[in-house]
């Protein structure tokens, strides 16, 4: 392919203009912010607008088509980084842990509006506001040699949280207040295929431990000893 047609291609390639779009909004909050940036290609890359750009468009892809696209368009462009720019995995758990915390930033706005915002309503300055909180409070990942890792056994999601007594809830609060803090919550749904969190683990264990599991017309039922 030519660089004339390659141009052309780019031109309209809709993860490209997305991308650019995405750029630019970080560079408009910057201005807003006064975020950290670094200069010409190197603008958004392993500082605090590398951060802020991640968690903006995994929150505005959230909104826009839903959680799941959002997840697995941001793992595509991590696998793309790894395989075409030979990025290290440091970097790789910097975007991951931002682009989780932009997911949950999407799940906030709903919560607190009732609804998506749409852009008369501001969107973008919504979405924004909140990626900046999460910085000023030390939720995001600004700097590869942060210790903090995505990738770190889990121990609770956001269902079991949900599914947890008040007496468990206090029994393990200050653990899911270290997790928040360090990890995030994730659902269940965005751990790896197979993966369980700790918690539902050893309560799998417990409740076997007190029973047997069967299965009756496709579900799974404990029979109580």
């Amino acid at each position: 392919m030519t660089t004339q047609k390659s141009n052309n291609f780019d031109k309209y390639n809709p993860a490209k203009i997305y991308g650019s779009y995405i750029f630019n909004e970080t560079l408009k909050y910057q201005k807003k912010y006064n975020f950290d940036i670094g200069q010409g290609k190197h603008a958004t890359w392993n500082n605090e607008a590398d951060a802020f750009k991640h968690t903006f468009m995994q929150a505005h892809l959230t909104l826009l088509f839903g959680e799941n696209i959002a997840k697995i368009l941001g793992d595509k462009h991590e696998k793309d980084g790894n395989l075409k720019m030979g990025q290290s995995k440091a970097e790789e758990n910097m975007d991951l842990w931002n682009n989780q915390q932009g997911r949950q930033i999407a799940h906030e706005i709903i919560k607190e509006y009732g609804h998506i915002p749409s852009y008369s309503e501001n969107l973008n300055d919504i979405i924004a506001k909140k990626v900046i909180q999460k910085m000023n409070n030390g939720e995001l990942i600004t700097t590869p040699t942060d210790s903090r890792n995505y990738h770190k056994t889990i121990n609770y999601t956001r269902e079991d949280i949900k599914e947890m007594t008040n007496k468990e809830f206090t029994k393990h609060e200050k653990a899911i207040m270290q997790q928040l803090k360090t990890q995030g919550i994730p659902k269940r749904k965005e751990l790896s295929v197979g993966e369980k969190s700790e918690y539902s683990k050893n309560k799998f264990k417990s409740n076997s431990s007190s029973g047997q599991w069967v299965t009756i017309n496709g579900n799974h039922v404990l029979l109580k000893k």
